[in-house]
C-alpha cells in the first residue's frame, strides 16, 4: 500500500521522508578537524556538536566532505595524543 506520508511524486521531487531534520551543516567539516587538532575523540566531537557518533558515522556516509574533515580529524588527534606521549616521555626522562 502507498505511504499516505510520502506519496510517490513527492519522492520523485526530492523530497525527504518525515522527521526530524538533520543537524548537519559544512561548517562541521572545519569544527571536526579543529577538533581533532586538539585530540578529541569522535565521542568528544559528537558531545560538542550536540549529536551521537552514530550520527557523525551517517553524515559520513551522506556527505564525502565530511567523510574526509571525519577521516582527517583522526589523524590529527592521533598525532595531538602522539605528540603527548613524546612530552610526557621526555619530561619523565626517557630522553626519546
Amino acid at each position: 500500500a502507498p505511504d499516505p506520508l510520502n506519496p510517490p511524486e513527492a519522492a520523485s521531487r526530492g523530497k525527504r521522508k518525515p522527521g526530524r531534520p538533520s543537524k548537519y551543516s559544512r561548517d562541521y567539516c572545519q569544527v571536526v578537524i579543529n577538533l581533532g587538532e586538539q585530540g578529541y575523540s569522535k565521542a568528544q566531537m559528537a558531545r560538542t556538536i550536540g549529536v551521537t557518533r552514530e550520527t557523525l558515522d551517517k553524515w559520513a556516509v551522506a556527505s564525502r566532505e565530511f567523510s574526509d574533515a571525519l577521516k582527517q580529524s583522526r589523524d590529527l588527534a592521533l598525532g595531538w595524543w602522539e605528540d603527548q606521549g613524546s612530552l610526557d616521555a621526555q619530561w619523565n626522562g626517557f630522553g626519546l
